[in-house]
Formats: structure tokens, C-alpha cells, sequence
């Protein structure tokens, strides 16, 4: 029995009270308009005739007649339903579904409702949510209104597309995708990628994608056809309602001059064919194509090697701040090195030798990333080996990262104070306007201070009152937060991170 969260709060309620309720009431309860519960009045109708129960409505209270026995059975029911429990891995994929389903804002209770837990932990889960993609989404949250996701049209094909994923063995999607007449998914699978790709047009897209790539002259990867399969399904039925990818500002240049660019626009214009594409969704399929893992035909060149070189930045960033577990800021890293790889492409296929006279300082002082480095990048070039020299300038262009990276480094606090969400709300705005790299503020009272373990996490420790039986170091602070008192916080934080630095190369020259 399916039922809307909304109408299964209305049936708990009317049915969990003897007397009746007025729709005011469950209004108020249910944190919606009057008019949204009586819309939702005639699912509860027609789901308590399955039960012989009669919804009865007099002028605007309503109540439930029928059986006593009839009352318990539709509540065991609603009950059971409601049993399942999720982990907070699989409440962040549902959560997912729902919102990516949604163009209308939901409300929280609804989605409390709908997994089982409070609003509360809804509530953090979708802020888990939010720094998982790592602000390329926001989940917009508006009281009285609900819950919505914001992104653009891309990265909801990116959300859409790991869902999948997450939620289908790659191995059942690509036996489902090659077979659709033998029913190879669930149900509930088949309800579940309905919301997000058009069966019917299945076949279609997976013949016209075989037959462009045909013309490459290199073949990709069977688990990279299945991304770019995947991705042109949730794209296509995302154009067939009208939603586009809208151009950024990072606009790949020349893309144009790529074949990629023309397979693309050949693929879109035979799966679409009464549609008029943009531009942007041809650019966005080519970098898809681009992207995918070749098979065979590694050694062929670009006309252009600029989307070549972001291949690989984008490869050897990921694998080196993973393997090395290096703080980056990755944008400027990305552009920069980008721009770097683009020309020791032309100037390594020319067959001109790369002259880096600091390599061995490079060598000496940043052995480790050296290495890593080196080893990656010679793997990701198109060449049989890769000068020293090469990695030499790949590095410096990660220190500069690093560096930046460790420069917009935010600060912790613990704040110790009253329990006053005025003094809290005063501290944190006088902190966001003259010290606005402290960014995380953990407020707590005296008492609640005695709870806390782990005062390692925080960068500092503030306190407006004296804490005498406290063994910690920490800092003093009024409530109205002078100028004096705002520059030796920065001092102290500005120590600690020097100290930090210190310590990492310390620890370097060691290994």
C-alpha cells in the first residue's frame, strides 16, 4: 500500500483519535495551507475504503466510521510499512531520490516521515548531503515552505547517474540496458530509474550511441560506454522536459575542432531528432566522450590538445591528493596545471627535450610529491617515459596549490558562554565581519564544557567567563570583542598553523 507521507500522518491522526479533528487542526500539524489537506483528503478516502471505513466530513471536522476491527488493521498495516530502517548512507540516497524527483519544495516532516526518523536528523542528513558534493549543490531550506535542491542541470545528471550506480550493480544495469525485454530489474528498480530515464527511447539511444562511436578512431572502455549510455539517457529525458544545460564559464575553447565535438552533435540530433540541441549539451556530451577510458587507439592525438591536457590534470590531481592526502585548492590547481600539460604535449610530441634547472632542488625539497608525481604523471602521459624534468614543473605547480590551499585553511573554536542565543548570535556576527577565516564555532556552556573530549579538533578555545578548574589553554574574551582581543586571536591561530607547517616538514625530513 503506497501513500503519500502526508496523507499517512492524516490517517494516523484521524484514526489514532476517538473524536473527530478539524482540517485547521491537521493543518497546524502538518505545517501546510488548509487547502493542501483537503487535496490530500481524497487519497485518505479512497485508502479507507480498501479498509470498509467511511471518511465523514461535517462543515470542516472530520472523523472515520466502520469496524473497531477494521481501524486496527489499516493501522497494523501503516505500521508495518512503516518498520524499514535505514542506515545514514541509504536515508542520504533516499533523501537524494526524492529531492532530484521534486521540482516543488518538500516539507521536512514529510520527509522525517517518510524515513522514519525525526526532523532533526533529516535535517543533518541533508547537510551531510551538501558537503559530500562539496558545495556544488545546495539543499535550500525554507520555513513554512519546505526543502529544495538547487543545482544545475549537470551536476543533477552527476547525482542522478551515482545514484544509479549506488544503487545498481553496474553488472545488472549493463545486463538490463543490453536486454530490456527479459526484465532483468526489480520493480522497485524499474519504478526507481523510470523517475530519471525513458525506457522507450532505450534501444534507439543505445544504437545511435554504438553506431557514432563507431567512428573514432579509438574504441572506449565497456565500463566507460556504460557511463556515457547513462548519462545520454538521464540527458534525453531531461531535454524531452524541457531542462538544458546552461553554458559555464569555463567553457571548454575549441571544442569545436574536436571529432568528439561532431559525434556528439550527430548522437544528439539522431536520439532527438524533432529537438533544436544548444550548444551547451553538445559541449557537455563531447566532454563526456573525452572523458571515457580508452581501450584502444591510446596513442591518437587531438587536433587540439587543450582537452587532452584537462584529461589528464584531472586524473593526476585526483590520484595524487588522494595517494598523499594533500589539502588543495583544486580549481586554480586545475586551470593552471591544465594550461601547463597543453604545451609539454606539443613540445614532447615535437620531440623537444624540457630544460628545468631547479629539478634538483625540486628533487631535495619535495622528494615525496616528487615521486608520487613522477610515477603518476608517467602513466597518464601519452608517451613511453616521461623526463624528470616534466614532473619537476608538475610539482611546483602542486606546492603553489598547497600553499594556497593551507592559506585559506579555516579556523575552529570552542566558545565557551551563556547559553543566550543572543550572546551566540552577537559572537558569531562580530566573528564573520572582523575574523571571517574563523568559520567553525562550537558554542557551549560551562557545564556542557565538562562533556567535551576531544579539544584537539579545535584550533583555539574562547571563553567570556573564567573557567578556573579548566586544565586547557585558552583565551579570555568579552563579550563585545574589542580590537585588541580580535588581533591576538588572529596571532595565536596564525602560530598555530606556523607550528603545524613546521612540524609536517619536520616529520618529511625524518622519512
Amino acid at each position: 500500500m503506497y501513500l503519500s507521507a502526508r496523507a499517512r500522518i492524516i490517517l494516523e491522526k484521524i484514526l489514532s483519535k476517538k473524536q473527530d479533528l478539524s482540517v485547521s487542526e491537521l493543518a497546524h500539524w502538518l505545517n501546510v495551507s488548509e487547502r493542501t489537506v483537503r487535496r490530500d483528503l481524497e487519497e485518505v478516502r479512497q485508502t479507507l475504503a480498501q479498509f470498509e471505513l467511511v471518511l465523514d466530513k461535517k462543515g470542516s471536522r472530520l472523523s472515520v466510521t466502520g469496524a473497531e476491527e477494521n481501524r486496527e488493521t489499516i493501522l497494523r498495516t501503516l505500521l508495518q510499512n512503516g518498520k524499514h530502517e535505514f542506515t545514514p548512507f541509504e536515508r542520504k540516497q533516499q533523501l537524494l531520490q526524492i529531492l532530484l524527483k521534486k521540482t516543488e519544495p518538500v516539507k521536512l516532516v514529510s520527509l522525517a516521515y517518510e524515513l522514519g526518523v525525526t526532523v532533526s536528523t533529516v535535517s543533518s542528513d541533508l547537510s551531510h548531503i551538501e558537503e559530500d558534493w562539496h558545495g556544488k549543490l545546495r539543499i535550500k531550506r525554507r520555513r513554512g515552505i519546505g526543502v529544495v535542491l538547487e543545482a544545475s542541470i549537470t551536476i543533477k545528471r552527476e547525482l542522478i547517474r551515482e545514484l544509479i550506480f549506488q544503487l545498481i550493480p553496474k553488472i545488472k544495469l549493463q545486463h538490463y540496458f543490453s536486454h530490456p525485454d527479459l526484465s532483468a530489474a526489480s520493480p522497485e528498480e524499474f519504478n526507481f530509474l523510470s523517475a530519471f530515464i525513458n525506457f522507450d527511447s532505450l534501444k534507439q539511444t543505445d544504437y545511435v550511441l554504438t553506431r557514432w562511436m563507431k567512428k573514432l578512431p579509438y574504441e572506449i572502455q565497456e565500463d566507460s560506454y556504460l557511463h556515457l549510455l547513462l548519462y545520454l539517457l538521464i540527458a534525453v529525458k531531461q531535454m524531452e522536459l524541457g531542462q538544458f544545460a546552461a553554458e559555464k564559464e569555463d567553457q571548454p575553447i575549441f571544442i569545436q575542432d574536436y571529432p568528439e565535438y561532431d559525434i556528439a552533435e550527430r548522437i544528439l540530433q539522431d536520439t532527438l531528432p524533432e529537438f533544436s540541441i544548444p550548444e551547451t549539451e553538445k559541449t557537455e556530451l563531447t566532454m563526456q566522450i573525452l572523458e571515457s577510458e580508452i581501450h584502444t587507439g591510446e596513442a591518437v592525438f587531438y587536433r587540439n590538445e587543450k582537452v587532452q591536457a584537462i584529461r589528464i590534470a584531472k586524473k593526476l590531481i585526483s590520484r595524487v591528493t588522494r595517494e598523499l592526502g594533500l589539502p588543495l585548492a583544486e580549481m586554480p590547481l586545475l586551470l593552471g596545471l591544465s594550461e601547463h600539460i597543453q604545451y609539454s604535449l606539443v613540445r614532447l610530441k615535437k620531440n623537444l627535450p624540457p630544460n628545468n634547472p631547479l629539478l634538483s632542488l625540486i628533487r631535495s625539497e619535495f622528494g615525496e610529491l616528487f615521486d608520487s608525481v613522477h610515477k603518476i604523471a608517467s602513466e597518464l602521459y601519452p608517451f613511453p617515459a616521461l623526463p624528470e624534468e616534466e614532473s619537476g614543473f608538475i610539482v611546483l605547480h602542486f606546492e603553489a596549490a598547497i600553499l594556497q590551499a593551507e592559506n585559506l585553511r579555516p579556523y575552529s573554536a570552542l566558545v565557551v558562554t551563556s547559553r543566550s542565543n543572543g550572546v551566540t548570535t552577537w559572537i558569531r556576527a562580530k566573528f564573520k565581519k572582523r575574523l571571517p577565516k574563523l568559520q567553525k564555532m562550537k558554542f557551549v556552556t560551562p557545564l556542557e564544557l565538562t562533556k567535551e573530549t576531544d579539544f584537539e579538533k579545535y584550533d583555539i578555545i574562547l571563553s567570556t567567563t573564567e573557567l578556573s578548574d579548566f586544565s586547557m589553554d585558552y583565551e579570555w574574551i568579552s563579550i563585545f570583542i574589542s580590537d585588541e582581543e580580535i588581533a591576538k586571536i588572529e596571532a595565536k591561530l596564525e602560530q598555530k598553523v606556523s607550528a603545524e607547517k613546521k612540524h609536517a616538514s619536520g616529520s618529511k625530513s625524518l622519512i
